[in-house]
């Protein structure tokens, strides 16, 4: 559901502002419709749109297809990074700036 609307979010223009918002709490079980709406109001989006374009074709079809490009490329937790040809799941900061820093240099 959460990421259905944050999908939504990007409808209209606040996908990065609704994400962060998401991300600062700090429990998953938090994570309610009423949280996701009041995440939504304080990012300063119409949650009736937001739960309208929750429903529509387009968004359930982005959510599909970014499913189906996960289990494709094995992606099984979040978050998870691609660096160049490395793979990397989990929030690790240091072995995400050694594989940037790696791939910048070539």
């Amino acid at each position: 559901t959460a990421s259905l609307a944050a999908l939504a979010a990007g409808k209209q223009g606040k996908y990065r502002e609704f994400h962060l918002a998401l991300m600062a709490i700090k429990n998953n079980d938090d994570l309610t419709e009423a949280k996701l709406d009041e995440v939504a109001r304080d990012v300063g989006m119409n949650v009736q749109k937001m739960r309208a374009d929750m429903g529509s074709i387009d968004i359930q079809r982005k959510l599909s297809e970014s499913k189906q490009l996960a289990r494709a490329v094995g992606v099984e937790a979040t978050p998870s990074f691609l660096i160049g040809n490395e793979f990397i799941e989990g929030a690790n900061r240091e072995r995400l700036n050694e594989a940037i820093k790696a791939e910048i240099k070539g």
